[in-house]
C-alpha cells in the first residue's frame, strides 16, 4: 500500500521503558506497484536486515495471496475522506 516512489525509511531502537533511543538509522526504497519489501529486525545489530532468499519469497508470496489481510479493510488514500472522518471524530456533537 505504499505509493511507487522513492521512500526513505528510519527508526531508531529503543530501551524497553522507551525513555532511551539509540542514533537513527534509515535507508531508501524504490517502490514499484505490486512489489514486496521484507526486512525482518535483528536484535543483536538492533536494525533491520535482509532475510534470504527462500524466506523473502514465502513472505511475497503470502503478502500476494492476501495471507496478512484476512481482517483488514481497503485503505482509503482521498485525502478529503480522511479530514471528513478526522473532523466527524472529534466535533461529534455538531453532527
Amino acid at each position: 500500500m505504499i505509493p511507487p516512489a522513492s521512500h526513505f525509511l528510519y527508526y531508531a531502537s529503543s530501551t524497553r521503558d522507551g525513555k532511551d533511543f539509540s542514533p537513527i538509522i534509515g535507508f531508501f526504497i524504490d517502490a514499484t506497484p505490486s512489489e514486496v519489501i521484507v526486512r525482518m529486525w535483528d536484535q543483536l545489530q538492533e536494525r533491520l536486515v535482509k532475510v534470504s532468499e527462500e524466506e523473502e519469497e514465502r513472505y511475497c508470496q503470502a503478502v500476494k495471496s492476501l495471507e496478512f489481510d484476512r481482517q483488514l479493510g481497503p485503505y482509503n488514500l482521498n485525502p478529503v475522506w480522511r479530514l471528513e472522518a478526522f473532523i466527524k471524530l472529534h466535533y461529534k456533537e455538531h453532527y
